[in-house]
């Protein structure tokens, strides 16, 4: 058995590659001064508080916390209920949910001066936008770290938005564009109509062979299989609303 990727692989690879070398071309500047910001926040003995709006974000923040070689400064804003670990769709319908964030920025006591940094790979949902309206109430400093491609290409009526339809990027002090698609997943393999994320379909011929034709058995065969399908709609990026 050969170590090589496949063609497949290498070109996910290239794909993942490609996304990160566009950030450090484009926002290398605004990740140096998120650092300068990170580092007087320590110099003047202040929490650095790390929230993520909702979804996967929450891993960015545990990232963060609690890790070898991390800041002792770092405080993690959990919001239990809007992590994966709450449900998928308990924690979907949580996140569209106004007034939570707010709340748990009032709990962790965010101060005059202190410095947030949020993240949320869409950056409209209203646990996002409500957190950053809070801090910003509050005189706090706002990292806030989305996607360019997401705010420019998302319906305004999207359901979605937070009803004021801002976007995390208003409420900054410093925006960093992770380069993030619109749709969450852009990388096309053979037998999918959709974009897919997994690593594992990319590089292995058979798994992409079994599993898309699974999914294309299961669907044809299934009543009314928009519905049951919605939760990986929704892992690729909420934009299917059946």
């Amino acid at each position: 058995m050969s170590n090589e990727s496949s063609p497949r692989g290498s070109a996910y690879l290239k794909n993942v590659e490609g996304k990160l070398e566009a950030i450090e071309r484009t926002q290398a500047e605004n990740i140096r001064r998120a650092g300068s910001m990170m580092a007087d926040a320590y110099e003047q003995d202040r929490l650095i508080h790390v929230y993520g709006g909702g979804g996967h974000t929450v891993m960015m923040v545990c990232e963060m916390f609690f890790r070898a070689g991390g800041l002792a400064n770092v405080n993690p804003v959990y919001g239990h209920d809007i992590s994966p670990l709450c449900q998928a769709t308990k924690y979907i319908q949580i996140e569209r949910t106004t007034g939570y964030g707010a709340c748990l920025i009032r709990y962790y006591d965010v101060k005059q001066d202190d410095l947030l940094i949020i993240f949320h790979n869409i950056g409209y949902n209203p646990t996002t936008i409500d957190a950053a309206e809070e801090a910003k109430a509050r005189g706090a400093k706002i990292i806030a770290i989305s996607s360019s491609d997401w705010r420019e290409k998302l319906p305004r009526d999207h359901h979605i938005r937070h009803p004021n339809k801002k976007h995390l990027f208003d409420y900054a002090d410093l925006s960093i564009d992770d380069a993030n698609p619109y749709g969450d997943a852009d990388f096309y393999v053979e037998g999918f109509e959709v974009a897919i994320g997994m690593a594992l379909l990319t590089n292995d011929s058979k798994s992409v062979k079994h599993c898309g034709s699974g999914l294309k058995n299961w669907m044809e065969q299934t009543t009314g299989w928009p519905q049951i399908f919605a939760p990986f709609a929704c892992c690729a990026g909420y934009c299917w609303n059946p």
